[in-house]
Order: C-alpha cells, then sequence, then structure tokens
C-alpha cells in the first residue's frame, strides 16, 4: 500500500531484486538476491474542481480536469444531458465547447457576469468514477437595441399621445430616443423615453374634412446607453373633423335700370366641402335673388330704386348664411351699393279757367321720380295765346283783358 506502488495499474507489475547477506556466528557469511514481484490493483481516478471563462457571442473552449495514479490508464468524460448548460458540448477526452452566441447568454450586459456550474464525471477504463464540477464564468457583451414600427392614432383637433416601441436583450439596459427636428410632423413632439405627443388641433390639419384621414410617417432612433442605435418608423394616422365655413362680408354694385350680379363669399378649410348659401325671404331686398352657389341677381330696374337721381346712391345690406355639408353655418352680410341714373320727367295735362277782363294764374303740372330733381317750364312763343306768360317755374298767367277776349 506504500505510496511508491499506486502508480501500479491493474495487472501491472514491477520486480524487486532485494540483495541480502547471510552471516553465521563464526562470521562467514554469503550474499544472494530476493526477487518480489508485485502486481498493481486499479486506483480510481480523482476528478478536479475546473474552471473556464466565456465572452457573449464567442465560442470559449477547456479541457475537464482530473487525474489517475495509475500508469497509463485512459480516462474518459461525461456530463449528463440535463446538467450541460445551453451552448455547452463535452467530447470523450474531457475537452468541452460554450457557444456562448447561444441565445441564452443575449441578455447579459456589457460586463455583467453569469456562473455556470457543469457536474461532470470521469471513468477510468476499469470503471472506476470520480465527480467534480466545471465552473465557467460567462461575461457579457452590450447588445444593439432592436426599434419597433409603432402606430398611433389622431383627430383632428384633439392631442394624442403614444410610446414609440423598441427592446433591447441586455438587462437593465437604458434606451433614449430620438426624432430628427426635420422629420418632426407640424405638432409633433417626443422626449428621451419615447412618450410621443401629436397636436392635431395644428393648422397643418385642419383642411381635413369629417372622416378624411391622412398618415404622418415619423422616422426615429434608439440608442442604448454604450451608444448602439436602431431605427424604425412610427405611423400616425390623423382622421380628419368638420370645421364649420367661414362666411365674409361681400360686396357688389348695381346701377339704376340694369341688372347686377355677384359671388356672395365664404371659406371652408376642409378639402372638398360644399357650401350652400341662402338669405331668408324678409332680408331680401327688392329685385334681389340668390342661388345655393351663392350667385346673387340684382334688378336694378325695379321701380324700388327708380327715385335715385344720377350718381344718387343707396346701400343695400343684405345677410346672408353659409352652410357646409354636415349643417355647421356662419353669417355675414353682402353690402350692394346702388348708382342712380336720371329719369325724364312727365308733363301732365293741366287745366286752368279766366274770366274775361281779369288775369287768371296757375301752374304747369309735371313729375320727375328722381328725389330732389329740378325741373324749368317753358312754351313756345308761337304757342302762347294771347296775354300768356309763364316763368321757368311753370307758374302761368293769363291777362284776359286781352282785346282777343273782348
Amino acid at each position: 500500500g506504500n505510496p511508491a506502488y499506486q502508480h501500479l495499474g491493474a495487472g501491472q507489475t514491477t520486480t524487486l531484486d532485494v540483495p541480502f547477506t547471510v552471516t553465521d556466528k563464526a562470521g562467514l557469511t554469503s550474499t544472494s538476491t530476493l526477487t518480489i514481484t508485485v502486481t498493481g490493483t486499479n486506483d480510481a481516478p480523482v476528478a478536479a474542481i475546473s474552471t473556464g471563462t466565456a465572452v457573449e457571442d464567442a465560442k470559449a473552449t477547456g479541457q475537464l480536469q482530473a487525474s489517475d495514479i495509475d500508469d497509463n490508464d485512459v480516462l474518459s468524460y461525461t456530463v449528463n444531458d440535463a446538467d450541460k448548460p445551453a451552448g455547452f458540448s463535452v467530447d470523450a477526452s474531457g475537452k468541452w465547447t460554450l457557444d456562448a452566441g447561444n441565445p441564452a447568454y443575449q441578455h447579459l450586459a456589457a460586463g455583467q457576469t453569469t456562473t455556470l456550474d457543469v457536474p461532470f464525471t470521469v471513468t477510468d477504463k476499469a470503471g472506476l468514477t470520480s465527480t467534480s464540477t466545471l465552473t465557467i464564468t460567462v461575461t457579457g457583451t452590450n447588445d444593439a437595441p432592436v426599434a419597433a414600427v409603432s402606430t398611433g392614432t389622431a383627430v383632428e383637433d384633439a392631442k394624442a399621445t403614444g410610446q414609440l416601441q423598441a427592446s433591447d436583450i441586455d438587462d437593465n439596459d437604458v434606451l433614449s430616443y430620438t426624432v430628427n427636428d426635420a422629420d418632426k410632423p407640424a405638432g409633433f413632439s417626443v422626449d428621451a423615453s419615447g412618450k410621443w405627443t401629436l397636436d392635431a388641433g395644428n393648422p397643418a390639419y385642419q383642411h381635413l374634412g369629417a372622416g378624411q384621414t391622412t398618415t404622418l410617417d415619423v422616422p426615429f432612433t434608439v440608442t442604448d446607453k454604450a451608444g448602439l442605435t436602431s431605427t424604425s418608423t412610427l405611423t400616425i394616422t390623423v382622421t380628419g373633423t368638420n370645421d364649420a365655413p367661414v362666411a365674409a362680408v361681400s360686396t357688389g354694385t348695381a346701377v339704376e335700370d340694369a341688372k347686377a350680379t355677384g359671388q356672395l363669399q365664404a371659406s371652408d378649410i376642409d378639402d372638398n366641402d360644399v357650401l350652400s348659401y341662402t338669405v331668408n325671404d324678409a332680408d331680401k331686398p327688392a329685385g334681389f335673388s340668390v342661388d345655393a352657389s351663392g350667385k346673387w341677381t340684382l334688378d336694378a330696374g325695379n321701380p324700388a330704386y327708380q327715385h335715385l337721381g344720377a350718381g344718387q346712391t343707396t346701400t343695400l345690406d343684405v345677410p346672408f348664411t353659409v352652410t357646409d355639408k354636415a349643417g355647421l353655418t356662419s353669417t355675414s352680410t353682402l353690402t350692394i351699393t346702388v348708382t342712380g341714373t336720371n329719369d325724364a320727367p312727365v308733363a301732365a295735362v293741366s287745366t286752368g279757367t279766366a274770366v274775361e277782363d281779369s288775369k287768371a294764374t296757375g301752374q304747369l303740372q309735371a313729375s320727375d321720380i328722381d328725389d330732389n330733381d329740378v325741373l324749368t317750364y317753358t312754351v313756345n312763343d308761337a304757342d302762347k295765346p294771347a296775354g300768356f306768360t309763364v316763368d321757368a317755374s311753370g307758374k302761368w298767367t293769363l291777362d284776359a283783358g286781352n282785346p282777343a277776349y273782348q
């Protein structure tokens, strides 16, 4: 059992030659040799604690450690399948490989470590065994974040919010989000956490009609704390609401005895909205009409305007309403300036009475529809009877004492 013989394998022999001397009492000697054959027995192998290191995304290799004091013994190594960590393999010689690119290690952040304990068994050729553990320390590396396609919806005149989407397999990584100013649509903002806001009350979206949509594509970048980046796109669908039309002050001109036309004015910011115009009957001036499209006509030949003298004006204020196809309304006023033209006076049959030898007077009769017109009267000399005179105001005198009436 002396350690000097432990190296002998099962059945292996070694010969020990031990010279010896024999001496009698008279001191005479003789020498010879003792030969001992020592036959070995099998000693169990001894598995040793083994260690290794690996870096995420790379392959690591190493050797399981064991010893066997027996000369020339052959050792084989095994690891139960249930004890093999992801990406691990080992051959019978004890050479192991760990593929640290396996998904199981992708969660490790830069510098983060995890320890794998792999129990193993070593067996000699006689079947004796020993067990120990391989400990592998896996150190993580930084994985880039992955930006995801993100979507959102907004309604005109309201604020919408949402979250940009991205993932990072690394444990506890911190992601920040950015959108270039040139890529931000009107009313859009985003903070570093990826929370975005769209103010769809921005004038850029007011043109959308009720139910009309527009799509905003917003490219964004996500960055992890180590500076690796990924890009994707946020798509926001903005749905329009109905905006009321805006009636505008409208003007027109007309000349007495002629027809004038014009267009009532209004606007509607909604794309392709259809506007209709109305004027209450009670608000329509004489000779005025309007159709649903807002085209108006004024017949200034109407008697209501005949009193206007040449160059005299009157102003007609016509309140009107514009309505969009959703029924929203707005009101304003059409102002028409009507300019008069001169109308001819109308001389009327006039009568008078006189008594011989006395004077009679009277007034020639005429009318002029024009306001404040001044009329002058004349009688041709050839048409004046004896004793008759008339002034420009139309006042006439007949001297019936004239011999012509004696």
